[in-house]
Order: structure tokens, then C-alpha cells, then sequence
């Protein structure tokens, strides 16, 4: 996955049963293009039950979504939170299909298997299991999450 010249500014706004998050692209050669991602407690609850992964509370997903969507910016608890909501505390390890779930949740409409692919194109196992070292590179470092929803909105 090719590192974005762009600079992308990324904004949060928690309320009690929505989280949005506005992405603002600035291109090197000048101008900007916003796009606005948002998730609400019953269209969550609605969703989240049929993917293939177990169903956490709303307050604990938009936990993981800062996680996913901010970045660098989420802060080191955010990304420990994000883990042990995934890892659902079986140590063993969050699985890169649940990332790929979190994904059909965020942009429902987007490309789930694209997320599956830039973590491959990283050199993560598609069907992997990722170890919080590994989690947190993925998710702060290479800005796995960030860039993908950003990647699905693009294209919408």
C-alpha cells in the first residue's frame, strides 16, 4: 500500500448514539476535498449482528472505530482499548477478518475484502491472527484503517 503524499486532517465528533468523523484531503498541488463517515448506535445494532463476529456494545465499538479512523491520533490507550475489544480478552490475538467485520460497519456500502487486501499488500496473512504489536503497527503506524475508509469513500 503506497504511502498518501496528501496531508489528511481528520476530525471527531462522539455523541451519545453517533460517531462521525470528517476526513479533509489536502492534495500537495492544493485545494481540499472533505469526506464524512458515520456511524449510529441503531444502524450498528442492526448490522453488527449479522457479521461473523461477536457483537460488542455500541460505546466499546466507537472505541475501536477512533482507533481505526484516527490513527497516530487515537492515542496509545485507544489503540490497548481497540485490541482488547477485538481480542475479547482470550489472548490469543485479534483476527484480521474482525477487522475486515469493523470495516462492513463503517462503510457499509464500501469493499470489505480491501481491507483484507491492504493488509496483505503490508505483508500481514490475510486470515491472520495479529499480536498487539502487530495490531498497533498495523492500525498507528501504517494507518491501515485510516487509509482504507478513506480509500472506500473515494471511490463512492
Amino acid at each position: 500500500m503506497a504511502q498518501d503524499p496528501n496531508k489528511i486532517e481528520i476530525d471527531e465528533n462522539v455523541l451519545p448514539k453517533e460517531a462521525i468523523y470528517t476526513y479533509k484531503r489536502i492534495p500537495v498541488d492544493g485545494g481540499t476535498r472533505d469526506y464524512s463517515v458515520s456511524v449510529k448506535q441503531p444502524e450498528y445494532e442492526k448490522l453488527a449482528p449479522t457479521l461473523k463476529t461477536p457483537t460488542i456494545p455500541f460505546k466499546d465499538f466507537v472505541t475501536i472505530l477512533r482507533a481505526f479512523i484516527m490513527a497516530k491520533k487515537a492515542g496509545e490507550k485507544a489503540l490497548d482499548d481497540a485490541f482488547r475489544f477485538l481480542d475479547r480478552g482470550s489472548n490469543k490475538g485479534v483476527d484480521t477478518n474482525q477487522l475486515g467485520a469493523v470495516m462492513a460497519i463503517i462503510v457499509p456500502n464500501g469493499n470489505p475484502s480491501m481491507l483484507l487486501d491492504n493488509i496483505e499488500k503490508l505483508g500481514y496473512k490475510r486470515d491472520g491472527k495479529l499480536e498487539l504489536v502487530q495490531f498497533k503497527k498495523l492500525i498507528r503506524d501504517d494507518g491501515v484503517g485510516r487509509d482504507t475508509v478513506l480509500q472506500c469513500l473515494q471511490n463512492n
